[in-house]
Formats: C-alpha cells, structure tokens, sequence
C-alpha cells in the first residue's frame, strides 16, 4: 500500500478523557515512525478487551487476519464489526473505546498519522 500525504502534520490531539493512549498497547510492536506517522502490528487476542483508551490520531489500518471486534464507548453502547484480509479502514480519531475481538482472528497494521 501507498500513502501520499498531501498536508503536513495536524498534530495529535490533547487527552482530556483520563482514558490511556490508544498506542502504544501491550501486544503492539512499532514498526515505523517518522515526522508524519507511526505505523503499528498488532494482534487482537479472542475475548480479551483493550485497556479503555483515546485515539488521539486518524488512522488507516489494513486487516490481515479475518475477524469480528467489538468496540465499546465508555457510555456502554457497543457495536461488532467484520473484518477481512485485505481490508483497509479508516478511523477518525478523538475516540474513546475498548476493543475485543469476538469472532475469529484479528490482526492489522495501524498506520497514524501525526
């Protein structure tokens, strides 16, 4: 995958939720960083949920396991979302939420951007 960054850095956003930072998580491994993004592998473990965390940064991740994440706002709403080899999503950040992985395998390389 190409990534042509056309603007700069829009800077992380500040953490005011009291919630941990979304990166980096146990069972993360930086792979890249440079000035415009830090790019992460990681592994959703079946039935274990993340820390509840902020997303202070945009993010593209590409799915290279196929597998089902539950996501859960600190309100308790939660909704399951399929994923695929090979699917790309993009995630907007300023969320709070813990993930859990439900259904299958998950695993992704997550690409923020600074």
């Amino acid at each position: 995958m190409v990534l042509d960054i056309k603007n700069g850095p829009v800077g992380a956003l500040e953490n005011k939720t009291g919630a941990v930072a979304a990166f980096p998580r146990p069972g993360s491994k930086k792979l890249f960083e440079n000035n415009l993004v830090v790019v992460w592998d990681y592994t959703w473990t079946r039935d274990q949920a993340t820390a509840m965390h902020f997303h202070d940064k945009d993010a593209l991740v590409v799915y290279l396991k196929d597998g089902s994440v539950k996501s859960t706002t600190p309100d308790g709403k939660s909704d399951v979302t399929p994923r695929k080899v090979g699917m790309v999503a993009f995630n907007a950040r300023a969320r709070v939420h813990t993930e859990t992985l439900v259904d299958g395998e998950s695993r992704g390389i997550i690409t923020e951007f600074k």
